[in-house]
């Protein structure tokens, strides 16, 4: 073998010995910088609760980077603020007996940040329901924000082990509200309207069937009034019980609808 095929064999050597180990060294590295990017965690992610004197509480979950991070979540009743808009509930829905509207918002803890700065993106609210429901219907729970004088339902489910309801589209701080979805009549009876304020408004039953009874309880069994459905016109109760110029008082009822070997059943909610 000649001198120089020697010597061209020795710097071929050398560039697989040297240079090939450096540059997947490289690449190696190159790799694990961006897998550790890639798997970092979002260190601006941040929690917090709140709890009402009642005993309600409160979660929130969002990007801290948005706003500063030294607050402290707020929850406060807040149903004298929410009277118009719970005259005219969204159709289907109504308020369970000691539900209440909630205020929420940031406070800063520092004293130069400013209060309620905009969230960029949505967030995570829950809102909890101290008081108990039947587990047959809790999961009817839907939470809204008042939006002007009216309720805003948002995407929501119920965690019935928690007893919170959960949005992940919450946009903004303001008044929040639990109410449950009407259940069913299984006869295609409507009730309406429903919440019913009395003495401004009366509550009529449709679609009754003739021959069918008509009935209203208290949560308690007694009963308050009846009435037979004659035709295809409306059955009409004023709110006064039965032989009587009384109003009942607000609160939630249970109507019975009879027919030939079927009873339906539904809720009443009147307010003041």
């Amino acid at each position: 073998m000649k001198v120089k095929e020697k010597v061209f064999l020795i710097f071929v050597l050398l560039v697989f010995m040297v240079v090939l180990p450096l540059a997947s060294g490289v690449s190696n590295s190159s790799e694990r910088e961006k897998t550790s990017s890639t798997n970092s965690p979002d260190l601006n992610f941040k929690i917090l609760s709140a709890i009402a004197r009642d005993g309600t509480r409160a979660e929130m979950a969002w990007n801290s980077s948005d706003i500063l991070t030294k607050s402290e979540l707020i929850l406060e009743p807040a149903d004298l603020e929410t009277e118009e808009a719970d005259k005219n509930l969204p159709k289907g829905f109504y308020i369970p007996e000691g539900f209440k509207a909630y205020k929420i918002y940031i406070k800063e803890t520092t004293e130069q940040s400013s209060i309620n700065k905009k969230i960029k993106d949505n967030f995570t609210l829950k809102l909890g329901y101290p008081q108990p429901i039947r587990p047959e219907i809790e999961g009817g729970l839907r939470l809204f924000i008042l939006n002007k004088s009216r309720w805003v339902q948002l995407k929501s489910r119920p965690d019935i082990f928690q007893k919170l309801v959960k949005t992940e589209n919450a946009q903004q701080f303001g008044i929040y509200r639990l109410m449950l979805q009407e259940e069913s009549n299984s006869q295609g009876i409507i009730v309406y309207p429903n919440p019913v304020q009395f003495g401004i408004k009366v509550l009529k039953f449709l679609n009754a069937p003739e021959g069918s009874k008509i009935e209203v309880y208290t949560i308690t069994g007694e009963r308050l009034w009846s009435s037979n459905p004659v035709g295809i016109e409306p059955v009409i109760w004023d709110g006064r019980k039965e032989n009587s110029d009384e109003f009942v008082p607000s609160g939630m009822y249970i109507y019975r609808v009879q027919t030939v070997g079927k009873n339906s059943f539904g809720k009443i909610v009147v307010q003041r």
